[in-house]
């Protein structure tokens, strides 16, 4: 188990802003019930029995479209048998050598 660090502001109305090495967090909630979004954008959800220790935590599964990618994995394109209309881009261009030199 390694260290770790945060900060907690409270921001009033149940609203709360928390620091740590990964970047900065919110949440809102009242007594034993919290909801958050993390530093690495992750939904969560926290359940407690006040000055209990007892506690319920989840991370909330995402939809596919609130995802961190950015970029969606495709599948490698087949080489066109003729020259295409417009111009390649330089990725097309790395996909086309990379296609021609394979055995």
């Amino acid at each position: 188990m390694g260290w770790r660090w945060r900060r907690a502001i409270n921001l009033g109305g149940g609203a709360r802003a928390t620091m740590s090495a990964r970047g900065m967090g919110v949440s809102w909630g009242l007594a034993g019930f919290r909801i958050g979004r993390s530093p690495t954008g992750s939904l969560w959800v926290s359940f407690t029995v006040p000055g209990t220790g007892v506690s319920f935590f989840k991370y909330l599964p995402l939809k596919s479209s609130q995802r961190h990618s950015s970029v969606t994995p495709q599948p490698p394109t087949q080489a066109l048998p003729h020259a295409p209309s417009a111009p390649l881009t330089a990725n097309q261009r790395v996909l086309e050598e990379i296609h021609r030199s394979k055995p």
